[in-house]
């Protein structure tokens, strides 16, 4: 039978808006105590990943309002005007009588880690790591044993998976949208992307994906001798195709100070037009931690990056920059070096053809994941863009109708 729950949905996510890693440790003995019965419990479970975590979906109540807030506060404070507001509200944010939580769980070489929805609420090491925080938060491990134990029962009866696979809001799981079927959503983004770009280059870049050689990794040609100059020069076709500032007037060096990352490791300070203070500049600088290749200067996964590589046959370019934001920038500064006949080699060029073909597909994490890096949610297909599902009810609908969704996997009992 079902325990009556401890907590409802709006405690349990006060809980975790509260607690992160720096404030987590359970450090007094109570709680250490439920972590070791949880872990205890979670022991009847078939570990999920590398024998050491397991994966599950925790369902809590929504709760009567109350537990959401307090109406007298809201109204005096001027965030409600009358009740209605304030049950509309509520039901904004929790318009499910059921909410979810993805449960993680891991144990590995004394050290225990507990998260929810990604974050971590509990973890607990070795004696000797232990700091006193002073703080207790047991009625949330006590709900999570709670919630755990109704899941283990449900997985004896046969009712877990089927319920989950049943029942697990969209906005929890992970699939994928094709950009075309995005783009019949969003019209206007198709609109955008396309505003600076021509069908005819479109159509030149296409084929330069076709003909390049992703099993080497470099192009055909080779450039036989190659200066800081050189590289500033083609760096400069780049920002003329895509229309930069700060063109005009400035020598090729100075457009790259202006546009590029500035941490060069040196390399505006070698001879520019010396081949031989390139080379050594290119073998032997010390390599500490700069960005002399971000060209077109952005965040970790929103630049546009130009390297220049020497093998036995020769100097040659690689152009990579498959962030959406950017992607019309590398594909003209592509088309730009091309034009010149400098050999580059372009990274992730098949699944930039793809997105200006509108044939690539878009992956959907759970809202509680960052939408970037998520490449290892989805380890069969190649994704450049990550997204969650839309907020208007509408646009959520139609995701959901023209996703595909991965399976979710199953959970099983030790057997005895």
């Amino acid at each position: 039978m079902k325990k009556k729950a401890s907590l409802c949905a709006p405690e349990i996510d006060s809980y975790i808006r509260f607690l992160d890693y720096s404030f987590s440790r359970p450090c007094t003995e109570k709680s250490k105590k439920l972590l070791l019965e949880l872990f205890e419990l979670l022991r009847k479970i078939v570990p999920d990943y590398k024998d050491i975590g397991w994966h599950l979906y925790l369902s809590a109540d929504r709760g009567p309002i109350s537990k959401f807030a307090d109406y007298k506060e809201m109204l005096e404070e001027g965030e409600v005007k009358n009740r209605k507001e304030f049950i509309d509200y509520w039901h904004e944010w929790y318009p499910n009588k059921t909410a979810w939580y993805a449960f993680y769980a891991s144990y590995d070489d004394g050290w225990y880690v507990v998260a929810l929805n990604n974050n971590i609420i509990a973890t607990m090491g070795p004696e000797e790591y232990e700091k006193p925080s002073g703080r207790d938060f047991s009625p949330l491990i006590e709900w999570i044993i709670e919630a755990v134990g109704n899941c283990i029962e449900e997985l004896k009866n046969g009712n877990y998976n089927a319920r989950v696979s049943k029942e697990l809001p969209y906005d929890l799981r992970t699939g994928t949208i094709s950009r075309n079927d995005f783009w019949d959503i969003y019209p206007e983004e198709k609109t955008d992307y396309f505003k600076d770009l021509s069908q005819e280059e479109i159509d030149e870049f296409v084929e330069f994906v076709k003909r390049q050689d992703n099993s080497t990794r470099t192009p055909k040609d080779r450039i036989k001798t190659m200066t800081a100059h050189d590289f500033y020069s083609w760096c400069s076709l780049g920002y003329k195709a895509n229309k930069y500032d700060r063109l005009k007037g400035f020598t090729v060096k100075k457009q790259y100070l202006n546009h590029a990352d500035g941490r060069d490791e040196g390399l505006r300070n070698i001879d520019e037009y010396s081949p031989e203070a390139f080379h050594d500049w290119l073998h032997n600088r010390a390599e500490g931690g700069g960005h002399p290749w971000e060209v077109c200067r952005g965040g970790n996964s929103t630049h546009i990056a130009l390297y220049v590589h020497e093998d036995e046959k020769g100097y040659f370019a690689s152009l990579a920059g498959k962030s959406w934001g950017r992607s019309v920038e590398t594909i003209k500064f592509c088309l730009a070096l091309i034009h010149n006949n400098i050999p580059v080699y372009l990274w992730d060029a098949e699944g930039l053809a793809d997105r200006v073909l509108g044939k690539d597909f878009i992956g959907i994490v759970p809202h509680y994941i960052f939408p970037r890096y998520c490449e290892d949610h989805f380890p069969d297909q190649k994704i450049l863009d990550f997204t969650h599902l839309p907020y208007e009810k509408d646009e959520e609908k139609a995701f959901i109708a023209k996703a595909k969704w991965q399976k979710i996997p199953k959970v099983v009992l030790v057997e005895k």
